[in-house]
């Protein structure tokens, strides 16, 4: 195997562990608030760590979850109102109910 810089290249990877590697899951950590910590066990207190396949999105985190109230969304520390934003291996997401009222 040839080595560039401090990391090993796929192209020097034996054949045999291009064709059988497969994509890890993407872990999610998962924080949901107020009403919605009922879409997870009691003792899980709204924290989940969640496994996605690559390609996964915020609605498909939420089609999951089976959340079909409004909801407010942070990625990382920033909120998201693109629902088809693309999740990566460690976000943080967390959801709050969405609050209205006059």
């Amino acid at each position: 195997m040839r080595r560039e810089g401090n990391q090993w290249e796929k192209c020097c990877l034996p054949w045999f562990e291009w064709f059988d590697s497969k994509e890890e899951p993407l872990e999610i950590h998962l924080q949901l608030y107020s009403i919605l910590r009922e879409l997870l066990p009691i003792d899980a207190k709204g924290r989940a760590i969640l496994h996605f396949d690559e390609g996964a999105t915020l609605a498909d985190l939420l089609a999951e979850l089976g959340a079909k109230r409004k909801v407010v969304i942070s990625v990382n520390g920033v909120q998201e109102t693109d629902k088809s934003r693309p999740l990566c291996d460690g976000d943080k997401v967390k959801i709050f109910s969405s609050v209205s009222g006059g």
